[in-house]
């Protein structure tokens, strides 16, 4: 610490990793004030290699003062090494889910130029910031004097609001189903890291909920696989193998999914696996997609603004989910299209919904078993 103080004086250059040890030591003396001036441009500076774990106790320095900025910003420049070991990593991105998204962009005054500004960055691919400009123009409206003006402007945000969500659940398709690729190529670590990844770079996703159930699913398949090696003596794979055909042809499709995929690695199972995995999750997504399909014809035949709502909600979340979770299926694409269907009925109905009204929604359920009506019911 005297050593820094020294180099300070004299006008030298000291490294982040120099400036930051001293800035925690200043803080753990009790010197809050001068450990705040050392600290607050680190937060400002690329994070170099093996800087994040410096970077995360800066965080809890600022969370600390309740400066809810600053740790978010130290947190954020953690989050840009992307080689981070994963527990430091989920520790990040558990602070940054306690801290929340940051305050909206202030767009009052310049609503024309935010959308312009949103529009823009959405055909740039910075979704999250076409987000919060939507957003921000959407609650903006929302607080004003209705016009016909406003009404158009808050229109079209939604429109770009819808959009960035579609693009960005597009990508979240592809991150899933890379992990998925890898889980069973490389392993689980890989597999985490490669959604880790993704959370750590677009921390205030909206679909962060469905990227975290994969991640709870792969430690689940991980532990049973596990489990399964451990008890190998107990139930052989000829049994999971024939357990997983009976469950498929009882039409068990999730059961047989789960046994298949067991038995993806051992080699003498394999190429059998390669054909009856598929076909599984084939009819699985047809069986969710036909269930989703008969209650977005039951939401249009109600009248009732709150039960057709809820309906939709069901459809909704019965075929995002299924995308999901299967997003290499046969079925993948009409699932997306019937998610546009759904989403633009659900607009309709209720301008300016968001993804987390649905989650206000009962469970979905069992779906009836039955034929593919998914291009019967208006598109759905």
């Amino acid at each position: 610490m005297r050593l820094v103080e020294e180099h300070r004086s004299a006008g030298h250059a000291i490294s982040p990793e120099a400036q930051a040890y001293y800035g925690l030591s200043l803080a753990r003396r009790g010197k809050r004030e001068a450990a705040r001036r050392a600290l607050e441009p680190l937060v400002q500076r690329p994070a170099p290699p093996g800087y994040a774990d410096l970077l995360r106790e800066i965080g809890d320095f600022f969370l600390d003062e309740e400066d809810r900025d600053r740790a978010r910003a130290a947190y954020a420049r953690a989050l840009e090494e992307i080689s981070l070991a994963g527990t430091l990593r989920e520790a990040l991105l558990s602070r940054m889910a306690r801290l929340g998204a940051p305050p909206l962009p202030q767009v009052a005054g310049e609503i024309p130029r935010a959308l312009a500004d949103a529009e823009a960055r959405l055909v740039h691919g910075d979704l999250e910031e076409a987000r919060q400009l939507s957003l921000a123009v959407i609650e903006t409206v929302k607080g004003g004097p209705e016009s016909v003006e406003s009404d158009a402007y808050r229109k079209r945000a939604e429109e770009l609001l819808a959009e960035a969500n579609r693009q960005e659940l597009a990508v979240v398709q592809e991150k899933i189903a890379a992990a998925r690729e890898t889980a069973l190529e490389t392993g689980y670590d890989a597999a985490r890291n490669v959604l880790l990844n993704y959370l750590g770079a677009t921390p205030y996703t909206p679909y962060r909920k469905e990227v975290e159930a994969v991640l709870a699913e792969f430690d689940e398949e991980e532990a049973r696989q596990a489990e399964l090696a451990a008890n190998a003596s107990k139930r052989s794979y000829e049994e999971i193998f024939r357990a997983a055909n009976r469950a498929f042809d009882e039409g068990r499709y999730e059961e047989a999914i789960e046994n298949y995929r067991l038995l993806a690695k051992i080699e003498e199972y394999r190429e059998q696996v390669a054909l009856l995995l598929p076909e599984s999750i084939d009819r699985l997504v047809k069986e969710r997609r036909s269930t989703a399909s008969k209650l977005f014809a039951q939401a249009r035949s109600v009248e009732d603004p709150v039960q057709k709502f809820e309906l939709l909600a069901k459809s909704y979340k019965i075929l995002k989910e299924t995308l999901l979770a299967y997003p290499d299926a046969k079925y993948s694409p009409k699932l997306r299209k019937n998610l546009e269907v759904v989403h633009a009925e659900i607009a309709r109905i209720r301008p300016g919904f968001e993804e987390g009204d649905l989650e206000e929604m009962i469970d979905t359920g069992e779906g009836e078993d039955g034929e593919d009506a998914g291009d019967a019911a208006g598109g759905v």
